[in-house]
């Protein structure tokens, strides 16, 4: 388990599963948390718990959406809490995005390389986890889940918080040019070396490589969040598959890792 403390003054946890730990067999081995890889339900049912017991809180908190790559926000309620940790069937629907002001909500995302966001405005006392690939990315994912942020539960964006976790990082991720294409109009106004830094040409086979992370850490900065609260993680999912499910490295057939937030009653003691 990853988890970012830097909240965690103001009572909110953030963090993100590893591999191991679990019950998963195979190549779902061995901490799986995703109920749509063919991984054997009771183990994935099993992982769950488990992780709500390394984070020290109830399963019945826990709380999934249905993540189709879009941009969809979900504002979460209380009578919601616990949706889609049993099954996919009762999760928030077509969601990439969970956001709320409550309190002891765990919610969470699953992710295999794809960028995980999370969002806090801790004096408004909201949260949020999106699930960032690259569709989502180009379609605005982090700029949807900010405007419902302050639209809708009553964050100021100048408040905002950001965390940008381990996924496929621009060492590994090659794209074609229709990737390419749809990446760079959020590139228009930036330097040539920032650019560079976020997508170019391998140098062994010429091949186009994209930084997803530094993307979305572009594309929060030019809604307004100062850089100087925005922190990107080093980790890239594909070279470590001893740590982390890879969706690319692995070729389609693995498991799935969580990233987490929850505020809970009181200040983490850390």
């Amino acid at each position: 388990m990853i988890e970012f403390k830097h909240w965690n003054e103001y009572g909110i946890r953030v963090g993100f599963t590893e591999r191991t730990g679990g019950l998963s067999t195979e190549s779902f081995s061995s901490l799986n948390l995703g109920l749509h890889v063919s991984d054997e339900y009771n183990c994935v049912i099993e992982n769950r718990k488990l992780m709500c017991t390394e984070i020290g809180v109830p399963f019945e908190a826990m709380t999934f959406a249905d993540q189709v790559h879009g941009v969809h926000v979900h504002v979460v309620g209380m009578n919601e809490r616990g949706r889609g940790r049993l099954t996919i069937e009762d999760a928030l629907a077509k969601a990439d995005v969970l956001v709320t002001k409550e309190k002891d909500i765990l919610l969470s995302a699953v992710f295999a390389d794809c960028v995980p966001l999370w969002f806090a405005d801790h004096e408004a006392g909201v949260i949020a986890v999106a699930h960032a690939g690259w569709r989502g990315t180009v379609a605005g994912v982090a700029k949807e889940t900010i405007r419902v942020m302050i639209e809708q539960c009553g964050a100021r964006l100048e408040r905002i918080e950001a965390i940008i976790g381990p996924s496929i990082g621009g060492c590994c991720y090659e794209v074609d040019q229709k990737v390419a294409d749809a990446v760079m109009p959020w590139l228009a106004d930036l330097d040539e070396n920032t650019i560079k830094s976020i997508i170019h040409s391998s140098n062994l086979t010429d091949r186009l490589h994209l930084d997803l992370k530094q993307l979305n850490r572009q594309i929060i900065i030019s809604i307004g969040v100062s850089p100087k609260v925005v922190t990107v993680s080093s980790d890239c999912t594909s070279c470590d598959t001893a740590r982390f499910y890879s969706h690319r490295a692995e070729h389609g057939r693995t498991g799935r890792m969580a990233g987490w937030i929850i505020r809970t009653e009181t200040e983490v003691v850390t």
